[in-house]
């Protein structure tokens, strides 16, 4: 709004797919952005995405937005207009967060941490921002390199469907 552009100057894109592309050239990514009525056609700049369902009342300033943008599938309709009815059509309903194939919905109550895990969970929770520039391309796996057991956690398994985090996304 205080830049002047005008809604059908700004385009919103999501993937339909579950994989990350966290930091990475939007042009490596554009064949990920499916929309046969309109194709991702500026490839500048870079991706940053993360699973979430929307929730209208903290996302206030980005519906404002998508409420001056127009569908880029529904004639007639804004972004935001688009999202809501299809919210409303498709009501989440969730019963589990964790499943294991051939046994089904998996206890996720355990987190599965090991002491290794949180000490180092929490001496990335209480770094200093000061001190953030040592996480500079520092991917999640570097960070856990001496502890491949975080990546076979309940809870990692949880951050990364919620966050659309990757073991490549970075640490930071």
């Amino acid at each position: 709004q205080e830049g002047h552009w005008q809604g059908d100057q700004i385009t919103f894109y999501s993937l339909d797919d579950h994989g990350s592309n966290d930091g990475a050239p939007a042009k490596a990514t554009a064949d990920e952005y499916w929309n046969k009525y309109h194709p991702m056609e500026n490839t500048k700049g870079y991706v940053a995405r993360g699973g979430r369902m929307l929730n209208y009342r903290t996302y206030v300033d980005l519906m404002d937005l998508l409420s001056r943008i127009p569908s880029a599938t529904e004639p007639g309709l804004t972004a935001e207009e688009d999202t809501r009815q299809f919210d409303a059509q498709h009501r989440t309903f969730d019963k589990a967060r964790l499943m294991e194939g051939g046994i089904g919905i998996i206890q996720a109550g355990h987190l599965g941490l090991n002491n290794k895990d949180r000490l180092l969970l929490t001496k990335l929770i209480m770094m200093p921002d000061s001190e953030e520039e040592k996480l500079d391309n520092v991917s999640i796996a570097d960070y856990f390199k001496d502890d491949p057991h975080m990546f076979q956690t309940n809870f990692w398994y949880m951050w990364e469907t919620t966050f659309a985090f990757r073991v490549e996304s970075s640490a930071q």
